[in-house]
Order: C-alpha cells, then structure tokens, then sequence
C-alpha cells in the first residue's frame, strides 16, 4: 500500500521542480530591451581596417560582456548571437573573400571603420550596415543575417483587454456601422487599418469567444500589436471636455490611475473647484497670504470629512534677496482658488509652482523656467499620435505639435501615453499657452467635424 504514495510523493517533487525551474527561467529579452541594454554601453575607441564582419561582430560581442553594465539581465544572457555563417572559416571561404568574389558569405563581407565613444548598439547597426546585411531581433538574441533573408516567424497569443470589442460596439450602435463584425471576421485587416500590414505567410485569429488572439509572425511586430490593443479606441469612449473633465490639469497626473476623471491631483481639482466669494488682500506680505489663502480653502471646500481640507499654500522659506518676501495688495469676488495663486504670483513676480502637495510661491530668478501640465488631447490627436512612442519630439505625425515651433519637442521633456490620452509636458509659461492654445482649436476642429458628419448623415 506505501508504494503508490510514494510514487505520488516523487511525482509532486518532480512536478514542483519542474515549476521552480521554469519560474527562475528568465523570459526572452524584447527587442526594446535588446537595444537599450547594448546603448548602455559606450565603447572609447572603435578601429576596424578591412576587417571581415564575422571578426568585427566578435569583437563587439567580447566588449558587451567586458563592459557589462546593470542595464544587462542576469550574466552570460546572449545578446549578440552568431550565426551558422558566423561560425569558423570553411576551406577556401578566405581566399574567396580575396579572389575578386562580388559576393562573399556574410561573415567574410569587410568593414574599415573608426569611430570614438560609440554605444555598442550603434556600432552593431553601422558595421552591419556597411556589410549589406541587417539585424535580426529573435528570442536568443541578436542575430545578424543578409539584408535579403526573410525574418523568421513566431506565433504569440494575446488577451483581448476587456474594453476592447464593447468600445467598438458601442460606436456601432451610435453610427450604425458593422466594425466588431468584421473586426472579427478578418483581424488581420483591421491591424493593416492601423498600419501593421502583416508578412505573406503570417496569420491573425480570433477564438470562438474573441477573447484571445493568436498572431503568427515575425518578432518585431508583437510589440506594435500588443499597442494596438492597448490603446486604438473609438473616438465614442474618450472623455468631453467640461467642467469635470478638464482638458488641462495642472502638474502631472496622479500617479497609479488608469482613467482620465480620476487623473488630477487634489491640488489641481480643488484649485479648479474652489471659489472664493470674497478675497481681500492689503498691503500684506506673501507669507501671510498664503496663510489667509489656505484658511480660505478650507472655509469654502465643499468635500466632506477628512478630504475637506483645502490646499497648502506657502511662500518659499527665507531667500539671499533682501525684499523677499514681497507685500501684495489684491481684492476680487468670486474668484477661483487658482485665479487667485496666479494672479498674486503675478503681481509680486513669482512662480507658483504646484504639485500634490499643495502650492508654493518663488522668486522668479530662483526657479527653473518650467512647469508641469497634462492635457486632454482629442480623439482626432489621439489616433496621429497611437503609432508613436511615448517620447515626443519634432518628428511627431500631429501638425499642430510639429509646426508650432515650440522647442521643448526636441527636449525630452514632453510625453504621450496613449491608453490614457495624456500629453504630459514641462515647459516654460510662454509655451504651455502655446500647446493650449493649439490643443483647444484641435478640440474645436474635432467638434466641428462631428458636426459636419451628423449633418451629412441627416
């Protein structure tokens, strides 16, 4: 009678080791991975001179690891992987590459190049390219392969997010068109409707329940897909502007939320909601104000219990500049809690700047010349900008964006995250009137066109 526990027992510990040797597997590396670990690592000097690719491939293989740096996975993870035509020299293959042959293997292909403090990636991809051959993101690795071979395909299963086929619905039902049917019917053709044409041979297919979606092909079009599910909605599910939904927030979103209503911060709404019936400042200094400023919010915060609790404002601590803090007299009735902060940073000449902890007054000279504001884009925006990465800059497909001659574009310092709608950017006052400005008539432009499309349809 103990001999099948026992086997019951060996079987539960080979199973169990079994799951501990597949959780301590680590997954394949992305090609976005791939890439920014290899731009991680600089190499000082690169100097090749009628060097065979195989020998300059080997070469950055070795520096990858010498120079290994914590943007790399676990050590010994193969980033660059040979090839079988990288492998050791058949008989004869050197005097081919020497004896006038146009076309030599891959490996034999020769680069003379010298470059100085290069990210090992960039040196891949130019010593690659000046041997007619390309780089190949696979699951292993790196491979480098003839610009003629075909990628290899791989088939990958995907969840339909849960909002995905009732968005489209909904929009059938307002414009009484059949999208989730032939969404359905032919995947393939929707994702070439958002710009992936897939390769001859590849395949896209739904289950009976379209709740998983099973894509054959190749590597580097999983992660454009996986975007697209992600974040290509309907115009009919975007938030509209109004007083509840504004279409600027002051400062950054509020981190972990996963929906535009409940992205602002408590600053930022109460300084929206706020109204003030009576605000009469003379001849006080900043410190004191906003002392009377914050009372003020409390009194007239309409939320209840512990969220009724205004918003800290201060003026910043003791400065070198012996004027500071500076003597305001201001009077307005009904006047917004944020009308209020900056028409008195106005007139002492200071920066509000304000985060989720409330607001604070500076001496202009003192802060950086920019602050933080996350605006509502329209769907119109929405769909130029779902193919792009989250970082912004003058290369953008929206018009408005790339013409209004605003330089923070190319600084790094402006970002869209498309399942949100965000368009989060720092910049200077003068060009955060810019973007809003440009942001309202692109509102304006969309409004019309529905307009236009409700009468055509009438």
């Amino acid at each position: 009678m103990k001999a099948p526990f026992l086997l019951l027992f060996l079987a539960m510990m080979a199973s169990s080791n079994i799951i501990a040797a597949e959780k301590s597997r680590k997954p394949p590396l992305t090609e976005k991975q791939l890439k920014r670990a290899l731009s991680h690592i600089v190499i000082p000097k690169l100097d090749f001179r009628e060097a065979t690719l195989r020998e300059a491939v080997d070469f950055l293989k070795k520096k990858s690891v010498e120079l290994r740096s914590t943007a790399f996975p676990g050590p010994g993870y193969p980033l660059i992987v040979e090839d079988p035509q990288f492998g050791p020299s058949a008989p004869g293959d050197g005097d081919a590459a020497n004896s006038g042959d146009p076309m030599p293997s891959t490996g034999e292909r020769r680069v003379t190049v010298s470059l100085t403090n290069i990210p090992i990636f960039e040196a891949l991809r130019y010593v690659v390219g000046l041997s007619n051959a390309k780089l190949s993101f696979r699951q292993d690795g790196i491979h480098i392969v003839d610009v003629g071979e075909p990628e290899p395909m791989f088939t990958h299963e995907f969840r339909i997010p849960v909002d995905f086929f009732p968005a489209f619905a909904r929009e059938d039902q307002l414009g009484h068109t059949e999208h989730v049917a032939e969404m359905k019917k032919d995947f393939a053709a929707y994702l070439a409707s958002n710009g992936l044409q897939l390769p001859a041979g590849a395949s896209a297919t739904l289950n009976s329940k379209a709740a998983r979606l099973t894509v054959h092909t190749t590597e580097d079009q999983f992660g454009a897909i996986r975007k697209i599910l992600a974040t290509d909605r309907p115009a009919s599910t975007f938030p509209v502007p109004s007083p509840k939904f504004p279409k600027v927030i002051e400062g950054p979103p509020r981190e972990g939320v996963s929906d535009w209503r409940n992205a602002e911060t408590d600053t930022a709404r109460k300084l929206r909601t706020i109204r003030l019936r009576k605000l009469d400042l003379k001849d006080v200094d900043l410190y004191l104000a906003g002392i009377q400023l914050t009372k003020l919010s409390i009194q007239h915060d309409h939320e209840s219990g512990g969220s009724k609790r205004g918003v800290m404002i201060r003026a910043r601590g003791q400065t070198e500049n012996p004027g500071w803090p500076p003597k305001i007299s201001y009077t307005a009735d009904d006047v917004s809690l944020f009308e209020a902060v900056k028409t008195i940073a106005d007139l002492s000449d200071c920066v509000a700047q304000i985060d989720q902890h409330g607001v604070q007054w500076s001496p202009r000279y003192m802060e950086k010349p920019s602050s933080t504001r996350t605006y509502l884009v329209p769907p119109t925006t929405a769909a130029q900008l779902a193919k792009w990465p989250e970082f912004i800059n003058q290369e953008t497909p929206v018009p408005w964006m790339k013409d209004s001659g605003i330089n923070l574009l190319s600084n790094g310092n402006a970002n869209y995250f498309a399942k949100h709608h965000y368009f989060i950017v720092s910049a200077t006052a003068k060009d955060q009137h810019v973007i809003e400005q440009a942001n309202d008539k692109a509102w304006r432009d969309y409004y019309t066109s529905q307009k236009a499309k409700v009468q055509s349809a009438n």
